[in-house]
């Protein structure tokens, strides 16, 4: 205003004007800081946006992860309270299908650590039918020691071992992940199938990678209790037929005559072996004519026909010795 009225008023204003110009330098001040401070604010105001921007993105980030490890342990303790390989693949496989949001899933082993071929020990989506589409699986087909991914089949124009079942089923993408137990051997490998083409996110790989580590250990620990079941029941085994060969020798030592003796050799030959019959045949001097036979029979079973002297069972017994 100041500078308006110099302009139209001309020199005489000059003097009446001159004891305003403290007051219009304070108020550009008041109103460059006015400026300076709005832009202040609208700077603050967007790192603010920024921020809420970035504190809803990792609260998002912690909510999957709170998710992940939530699935990690339910795993864990359903793969941890069965002994039963066949379940414990079978849940291992549902719940890495769930993880990519799939429904074609296939667990395949190595049934020996130098094999050749890959075994199909479980499956999800597939029917028998689709699994035999497959044929043998060798094992170059998936690797043994890293992930293998294939976005689109048809556009890898790769020349695949399952290529063909894969057109017959109509799968467009692959992803397999290996299990590898605590010694740092191959057990087999994850396989994943997707109808569209598909790229798993990192999360999702290095969460199926925890999953394959997880049912290794827990493979591992359900063929240890198998081998130790069976090597019990090997020693409970061989621990009965020790008490049955002294309860048997016991009873022979304490018997004179040559009929209860043949007949206590044929009752304890019967029960060591868990047979439901037994024969005893003795050839003095191998007479047929003068032979003596004795049988024993289990409780609730009925006695077969003794077998003749020309049968093939004592053919068998003479031959053999």
């Amino acid at each position: 205003l100041n500078l308006f009225s110099l302009y139209l008023f001309g020199p005489p204003i000059r003097a009446v004007l001159s004891n305003e110009w403290p007051w219009t330098l304070l108020m550009v001040t008041v109103a460059l800081i006015i400026g300076y401070a709005r832009k202040k604010w609208s700077a603050a105001e967007m790192l603010a946006g920024h921020l809420s921007s970035d504190l809803t993105r990792l609260r998002e980030e912690l909510e999957s992860r709170r998710s992940d490890l939530e699935r990690l342990h339910e795993l864990s303790v359903n793969l941890s309270s069965s002994l039963e390989p066949q379940r414990l693949l079978k849940n291992l496989l549902e719940a890495i299908a769930a993880l990519q949001k799939t429904d074609l899933a296939m667990l395949l082993l190595l049934p020996e650590p130098a094999g050749k071929r890959l075994q199909v020990e479980t499956s999800a989506g597939f029917t028998p039918e689709q699994i035999a589409l497959f044929g043998d699986i060798p094992v170059s087909a998936f690797p043994m020691r890293r992930r293998l991914l294939i976005e689109d089949i048809e556009a890898s124009g790769g020349n695949l071992p399952f290529a063909g079942a894969a057109n017959a089923i109509g799968i467009r993408a692959v992803f397999s992940s290996p299990i590898i137990n605590s010694r740092n051997e191959s057990l087999g490998t994850v396989v994943t199938f997707f109808r569209k083409p598909h790229t798993p996110s990192d999360r999702q790989s290095r969460l199926v990678e925890l999953y394959t580590r997880q049912a290794a250990n827990a493979l591992d620990n359900a063929r240890l209790y198998r081998d130790s079941i069976e090597t019990l029941a090997a020693e409970q085994h061989r621990t009965a037929v020790l008490r049955s060969l002294s309860e048997a020798s016991v009873q022979i030592n304490s018997v004179f005559s040559l009929d209860s003796l043949l007949q206590v050799i044929t009752n304890q030959a019967r029960k060591i072996i868990g047979a439901r019959q037994a024969f005893t045949t003795l050839l003095p001097s191998g007479d047929w004519g003068q032979s003596l036979s004795y049988t024993s029979v289990a409780d609730g079973q009925l006695a077969m026909q003794f077998p003749s002297e020309r049968s093939e069972t004592f053919m068998l017994a003479c031959s053999f010795n």
